[in-house]
């Protein structure tokens, strides 16, 4: 039985694409207090800046904050992080890309 293998820079470019929701799995990690490894599994999310405001708003969902409402500038590609907005309830995770192990049941390697 094998699984399907994508490299993580195609799974980056397709999660900036989508226009329908994808799956994933990371693994979850907080440098900060040493807390993790626990997988975390999201069968449908999107990135949140590949959402058009307008679709967002349209669906319900929270709009997402402006650089000027927003207090910090979380750097997302410096710090190799991406949010993913959870459907349908809406919930902002946030995921290292390095820490990525399956998208839309492919098993990603680097």
């Amino acid at each position: 039985m094998s699984k399907q293998i994508i490299r993580l820079k195609e799974v980056l470019e397709l999660m900036e694409t989508a226009t329908e929701p994808f799956s994933i799995r990371y693994v979850k990690c907080n440098k900060r207090t040493g807390a993790g490894g626990q997988i975390v599994e999201l069968p449908r999310c999107f990135k949140t800046s590949s959402l058009p405001r307008k679709a967002a708003k349209a669906k319900g969902q929270p709009h997402q904050a402006k650089a000027s409402e927003s207090p910090k500038n979380p750097h997302h590609y410096e710090n190799y992080t991406r949010n993913l907005m959870v459907v349908p309830s809406g919930q902002i995770r946030k995921c290292s890309i390095w820490l990525i192990i399956q998208f839309n049941g492919m098993k990603v390697i680097i």
